[in-house]
């Protein structure tokens, strides 16, 4: 049996990409959402807030990051390994773990110190590990750390 063609039309695409759209800014919204709820305080100094407002100023970012990643690979099964170099408060990496990605979070010694931040990745079934880069050749080095 023949397989059947699509036809779309311009508006099918507009709201496909759309949905698209919102479908990306739904999961963004729902880690900001995570981090309302438990809060992360890299270092404990009680700027929660703080963070909760970066994560809000940069949400647009976060959404054009992760829609890009994935219509990079579409029409893949997501079963590709992404690994996250300065995933600090982790929108991206928690988001494309959402979508199906699997996942690696690094980011500097000092951010990944923080037990909340662990806590964090570790709910959501990232790995995650500090590292300095200034003491590796090159980054190909993580590869082998993870």
């Amino acid at each position: 049996m023949a397989a059947k063609k699509r036809i779309y039309s311009i508006s099918n695409v507009v709201q496909m990409t759309r949905e698209n759209l919102a479908n990306y800014e739904d999961i963004v919204n729902g880690v900001i959402e995570e981090h309302k709820t438990s809060p992360v305080d890299i270092f404990g100094i009680g700027d929660a807030e703080g963070e909760l407002l970066y994560l809000n100023q940069h949400k647009g970012s976060y959404v054009r990051t992760i829609r890009e990643i994935d219509t990079l690979w579409k029409g893949s099964d997501r079963s590709r390994t992404i690994l996250e170099i300065g995933s600090f408060l982790g929108p991206v990496s928690i988001s494309l773990k959402k979508l199906g990605y699997r996942v690696y979070a690094v980011d500097i010694p000092e951010f990944y110190e923080s037990s909340s931040l662990q806590s964090l990745y570790q709910r959501n079934g990232i790995p995650f590990t500090g590292l300095n880069l200034r003491r590796h050749r090159s980054p190909m080095t993580l590869i082998f750390l993870m």
